[in-house]
């Protein structure tokens, strides 16, 4: 389990444990005493079906941290914040999670590009637990177009 491409400041890949047995299983994906936890804004599940790309959101204020709930789905990362002591700056990476990929939930801070395509031919749904809720008056979201940073072949998959 880990972040392919460079160290982005702050993105935490963390893995979460799947209890299971013959009945079934059973996942925590987030607990208000887990370290890394600071508020609770809304929870919600985005569904995106196979061959499409959601790519890039961007969040001035808001964390979001995803957990994919069903399929397999790879999560871009391009880190938009300038002046960080790492200069990290147009630093990419990528997560694959779910049920090929990583049991885990990923945190994206405010500043991280992010968008995701799934894997799976019968798409993927993540679980996002963002820090804020959605104020559709005024939303902290900023939209970049699906293949400003990094072209379409970041998201096809790589046959080996």
């Amino acid at each position: 389990m880990s972040l392919v491409g460079e160290c982005l400041p702050g993105v935490k890949l963390q893995p979460v444990k799947r209890n299971a047995d013959d009945r079934g299983f059973l996942t925590e994906i987030l607990r208000a005493d887990d370290r890394d936890f600071r508020q609770f804004g809304q929870a919600y599940i985005t569904h995106c079906h196979f061959g499409a790309v959601k790519a890039w959101h961007e969040h001035a204020i808001q964390t979001d941290c995803f957990f994919c709930v069903q399929g397999t789905m790879k999560v871009g990362l391009v880190d938009l914040r300038r002046g960080l002591a790492e200069n990290s700056y147009m630093s990419w990476a990528y997560a694959i999670l779910g049920e090929k990929g990583s049991d885990a939930r990923l945190w994206i801070p405010p500043g991280v590009a992010h968008g995701f395509t799934p894997l799976s031919r019968d798409g993927a749904t993540i679980l996002n637990l963002p820090s804020h809720p959605y104020d559709r008056e005024n939303p902290d979201e900023l939209r970049h177009q699906w293949d400003e940073f990094t072209g379409p072949e970041f998201w096809e998959t790589e046959n080996r």
